[in-house]
């Protein structure tokens, strides 16, 4: 195994942020790319690290003029032998659910997730969607469909091209073709499955070439440094960014190397099915499945703003008409949702070891995070801060994320070059038959190269029973696989007890049937993709080193 990497010199700055880029620049300097992967769409930016200078991305559709700086995030299957288009939207939390692969003599896919009544769909093909909609990004590649060799088809509904503000067409070529780096956001509890399901969809378009040229950043702190004309703010900073899917809260001090986050399942679509449930009537909801396309879903999705207005709602509904007044939606819904943010703030800042007082300002990301309840309860807990709200992001999110790069104290290095996948791998491999101390067990993968003071709180997680998540599906990754796969030979056996436990003096031994099934399905994870799982991420494109964040997300 190879010995930890060593990380790259800064690269300094040859002009003022505000100075305009030169052509040595525009033309011999390495770019960073900002890639900010919505549940809802896909925006990007450009950064020039030797200007500090920051590159809106846009698409224009053919046969229309308008820019616009955000993709829909919607891309069409078409099944074999059939001249359907079912649309994927909304399927980012899937990348979340495990690494897909194949097993067994006849390469069975695992999983198929049931994507409606009428369908199921392999989890790979998720993947290869979000790879089409970033491939819009390469100007070698124009993709509009991906044809694998099963006959299934992906397409965009519509051609793009694209540009950045700034740079002209023949300077943006040139700074695709150059990037030393992508920057993606993510949750704050980001899994190693979702990391590197992002990353190897980055590099099956050819953007960068090694997965070391891809990191994942908290797109709350991403969001602290949208202004790209100022510094970040001092002092401590309450983030909440409101997506479709999650909410993300963190605490941010640039100042004091602090950033602890935590992130809620509960974002814009929640809130639809929560309107939905709590305020019209259940026979009027015949055939509206939380899992699959609702007519009435959009329809909320469509006129909540009118809530948001501090207006009552009505709304058209199987021959009648149902109004939601603004009395119920804050009681029945918005509040319920404010008491759990409450919750979590309250841990968040005791983890920190501060108190509301000294939190001096809270910025607040996305349609949730724009409700006046939701601003009066900001107002009302944080005495001291100054509440600002961004209903409508845009590309502000991806220039945040491209200006990371300036401040690589903010890279949790730790946890992306050390995968809890690849940790328990490399715990494998240093069990026998013989009970091994915690002590024992670092020095052994010591030994092996692991820098063992970066991870440590992941690999006695591993020990305690905590196996990475998506290795072995969770209960609600179980209701959305197709019933074919909720079978599985590995995960069966691996999911018969503990694969490690802790002995009454302290020292840790393993079930050694499941150590070798679980070597097993490792090595078949690891078929066919780009990445390994079998060494650690070398990280060479990044300034700084291996837990440079004093304060890790969830530490």
């Amino acid at each position: 195994m190879s010995k930890e990497p060593k990380s790259v010199p800064s690269e300094q700055p040859t002009a003022g942020k505000n100075s305009p880029p030169t052509p040595k620049d525009l033309y011999s300097r390495r770019w960073y790319l900002g890639l900010d992967v919505g549940s809802t769409g896909l925006a990007a930016s450009l950064l020039l690290p030797a200007t500090q200078k920051v590159y809106p991305i846009y698409w224009v559709s053919e046969g229309e003029e308008n820019r616009r700086f955000r993709l829909p995030g919607r891309v069409n299957w078409h099944p074999k032998g059939t001249d359907e288009a079912v649309v994927l939207d909304r399927f980012k939390p899937h990348l979340c659910r495990t690494i897909p692969h194949h097993f067994g003599a006849s390469e069975t896919p695992y999983p198929l997730l049931q994507i409606d009544p009428n369908h199921t769909l392999f989890l790979g093909e998720f993947r290869r969607a979000l790879q089409l909609l970033i491939s819009t990004l390469n100007p070698h590649v124009g993709a509009v469909e991906l044809s694998p060799e099963s006959g299934e088809k992906l397409s965009l509904p519509r051609p793009h091209t694209c540009g950045a503000i700034g740079l002209e067409p023949d300077a943006f070529k040139n700074a695709l073709d150059r990037l030393a780096g992508v920057i993606v956001g993510g949750p704050a509890n980001a899994s190693h499955a979702y990391r590197f399901n992002v990353r190897e969809a980055i590099l099956e378009t050819g953007l960068v070439d090694n997965p070391g040229q891809i990191l994942t950043v908290e797109d709350a702190i991403a969001t602290l440094l949208t202004p790209s004309d100022e510094p970040p703010p001092e002092g401590l900073t309450l983030m909440i960014n409101s997506g479709a899917k999650t909410t993300e809260l963190m605490l941010v001090d640039f100042a004091e190397n602090i950033a602890i986050g935590e992130s809620i399942a509960y974002g814009g679509d929640d809130l639809n099915w929560d309107i939905i449930y709590q305020l019209i009537p259940q026979d009027l909801l015949a055939g509206d499945n939380p899992n699959f396309q609702s007519p009435l879903f959009n329809l909320i999705e469509n006129n909540k703003n009118i809530l948001q207005q501090g207006k009552n709602l009505t709304l058209p509904l199987k021959g009648t008409e149902i109004k939601l007044t603004q009395a119920d939606f804050n009681r029945r819904v918005l509040q319920p949702f404010i008491q759990t943010l409450n919750r979590e703030l309250n841990q968040l800042m005791s983890r920190v070891g501060t108190s509301p007082v000294a939190v001096k300002r809270a910025i607040c990301w996305g349609g949730n995070g724009s409700w006046p309840a939701f601003t009066q309860w900001l107002r009302q807990k944080l005495p001291s801060a100054a509440v600002m709200q961004t209903p409508n992001p845009g590309e502000s999110v991806a220039s945040g994320l491209a200006r990371v790069k300036l401040y690589p104290q903010f890279f949790d290095f730790a946890r992306q070059q050390y995968g809890d996948y690849f940790l328990l791998g490399e715990l494998l491999k240093v069990f026998g038959d013989v009970p091994l101390s915690a002590k024992v067990v670092m020095n052994r993968l010591e030994e092996r190269g692991v820098n063992t003071r970066a991870c440590e709180a992941q690999i006695l997680a591993i020990l305690d029973g905590q196996l990475p998540a998506g290795f072995v599906p969770s209960e609600s990754d179980w209701a959305l696989f197709a019933p074919e796969s909720r079978s599985h030979p590995d995960i069966e056996m691996i999911s018969q007890g503990a694969l490690f436990y802790k002995d009454v003096d302290g020292s840790y031994f393993i079930n050694l049937e499941r150590s070798e099934r679980s070597r097993q399905y490792l090595h078949q994870l690891s078929q066919g993709h780009r990445q390994s799982l079998d060494e650690p991420l070398a990280i060479g494109e990044f300034d700084g080193g291996v837990g440079s964040r004093e304060s890790g997300v969830g530490k």
